[in-house]
This record gives C-alpha cells, structure tokens and sequence, in this order.
C-alpha cells in the first residue's frame, strides 16, 4: 500500500509533458502513455488522446519514465536549426530525431532506399543552401514556420508543421 502510494505520488506530481509510464500487463503486455486516473480498482492511461482503462488486477507493474527534453528542439526553430544541421553533416539520425516519433521509422525506410551518391549530392546541395528560418506561428501544441532556402539564384519557400511532442518540439511530415 505505500509503495502505491509512493507511485502514485511520484507519477501525479511529475510534469504532464515530462512524464511518460509503461504498463506491464500479467499477460505480458506493455501499455504507455500517461497515467491519468489511478483507483483502487483500475488505471486509466491517455496515448496518442485515446483513453485506455485497465483493471489493476491485470497489472503487474508500472514504471514511471521521466524524459528530459533535449534543449536543442525546445523551440521550432531550434529543431529545424538542427534538422539543417544535421543534413549538411550527412546525420540521419539526427535528421530523425527531429521528426515526430510516429513519423521516424518511416523516414529511416525512405532514407536508407537513397544511394549513398545521392546522399552525397544531398549533403553538398545543404552545404551550399542558405536557409532562414522565419519566426514560428505557435497555436498550442502545433507551430507553423516557413523556411527560405537560396541555392545560386534560386530561391523556394517551404512551410513546416510542428508538434510539441514531451516538451520537445518536432517536425510533423
């Protein structure tokens, strides 16, 4: 009884954007998320805004995974500033981690079909490019930004979704 109250303790006073649990079923089930409702009789867990209810009886335990964001995507612009980055240093997975985590293990598929040639001409064209991030348009958890690029004497515009994934701002393809 008191180290269910020392979870729960801990779980209701971390921060919501912070925080993160794994459910581990009797049946040897993971369930993560955010525990949102804790009773005597079962436990409510939030993921992906769906809300999923287990009884207590099924659950073996729950781990409590506190996230540190990464100061570098605290603002859109940071994150695109790295995603930039990490294109003119041929860094896919710091190109990945910029992205929604939903959304990275599809855009490490597209990646890895590119030649390594083609990666290449990639990483020269990013070198060469310049790029201005504008200042974001930010409406609760989704931010909008356009990016200029100039490559010679071409110029385009493209704009970028982004969501406030756990405190961490990323791209949304």
């Amino acid at each position: 009884m008191v180290r269910t109250l020392l979870l729960w303790f801990l779980i209701a006073h971390l921060p919501g954007g912070l925080r993160a649990e794994t459910i581990l079923t009797l049946d040897g089930t993971k369930v993560e998320g955010t525990v949102v409702e804790y009773t005597s009789t079962h436990v409510v867990v939030q993921r992906d805004g769906a809300r999923i209810t287990l009884p207590k009886a099924q659950i073996e335990r729950i781990e409590v995974n506190a996230h540190r964001p990464d100061a570098r995507l605290g603002t859109p612009e940071g994150t695109l500033n790295l995603w930039i980055d990490a294109a003119r240093k041929l860094d896919s997975e710091g190109m990945l981690r910029c992205y929604v985590s939903d959304a990275q293990a599809q855009k490490r598929k597209e990646f890895q079909k590119f030649k390594t040639e083609e990666l290449r001409r990639m990483q020269a064209d990013a070198i060469k490019t310049r790029f201005h991030v504008a200042e974001p348009l930010i409406i609760g958890n989704r931010a909008t930004v356009k990016v200029d690029r100039e490559f010679g004497k071409a110029s385009e515009t493209e704009i970028f979704e982004l969501v406030l994934e756990r405190g961490e701002w990323r791209i949304s393809p």
